[in-house]
């Protein structure tokens, strides 16, 4: 594999997003090693484009009733828009390539409570950067789910207050017939240079990705020191009258 991505020229040819060998132990215990996507409850999440990215390593993660383990270990990666893996690395990932950060490892667990209420913890580790978040999840008897959340990034080398950084969220979103509705909010403590924050073990964009659940919209900038931000969305799906695969909407942030 390549050691940096430092390239900005296009070239043809053929890449791939999965190719692992899967296993399974007994009822409870799975895993996975070669390229791969994490599966089990951690703090890594893959960019997503025409095709996901793409781990270089192995993971394992066991089911004991409400309970869910998982542990996940990669030494490369790539986006979904490159061909070949890279090293993580440091330092600007469209600007110097930065120097080799080793590898990085990520444990994670998810307990579902009787009700129906889900908690979700996972620990990441690169060099000098951790990272971790904590997700409650839920649903009403009307149907309205709801979720806080708290993404917490610590970096020797980005951040300037105590070297961590934090967002926290709030997520909802309803469904009646075919209209579906959103609500969202976030607010973020991440003081340094840039004054941002993005939940990933590499702080280079392309470089590798975090379970991250805000979605790509029209508020998903708004990531910078002591910003608050909401967002909502209304939309119709168009199935119902014939328009199967079709929906419109309006969001603000």
């Amino acid at each position: 594999a390549s050691t940096g991505c430092d390239s900005y020229q296009t070239d043809n040819g053929v890449s791939f997003a999965k190719a692992a060998l899967k296993f399974k132990f007994g009822e409870n215990i799975n895993a996975q090693l070669g390229y791969f996507q994490p599966s089990v409850p951690s703090s890594l999440g893959v960019n997503w484009s025409f095709a996901p990215g793409t781990y270089r390593g192995g993971e394992i993660g066991g089911n004991f009733g409400d309970l869910s383990v998982g542990f996940v270990y990669a030494d490369q990666y790539k986006a979904p828009w490159f061909k070949e893996t890279y090293e993580f690395r440091d330092g600007s990932f469209w600007g110097s390539p930065g120097k080799d950060v080793g590898d990085v490892y990520s444990m994670g667990a998810r307990y579902t409570l009787s009700n129906g209420i889900s908690i979700d913890g996972a620990y990441g580790h690169l060099d000098e950067r951790s990272m971790a978040h904590l997700k409650v999840k839920g649903t009403t008897e009307g149907g309205i789910y709801w979720s806080p959340q708290l993404y917490y990034i610590n970096d020797d080398n980005q951040y300037v207050d105590g070297d961590t950084g934090f967002q926290f969220a709030f997520l909802s979103s309803y469904a009646s017939g075919p209209y579906s509705f959103r609500a969202e909010a976030t607010y973020t403590l991440a003081e340094e240079d840039g004054n941002w924050f993005a939940y990933r073990p590499t702080a280079g964009y392309g470089g590798s990705n975090g379970a991250y659940e805000i979605w790509w919209n029209n508020r998903s900038d708004f990531n910078h020191h002591e910003e608050l931000a909401f967002f909502g969305s209304v939309s119709r799906d168009f199935a119902d009258i014939g328009g199967t695969g079709f929906s419109a909407g309006i969001s603000g942030a």
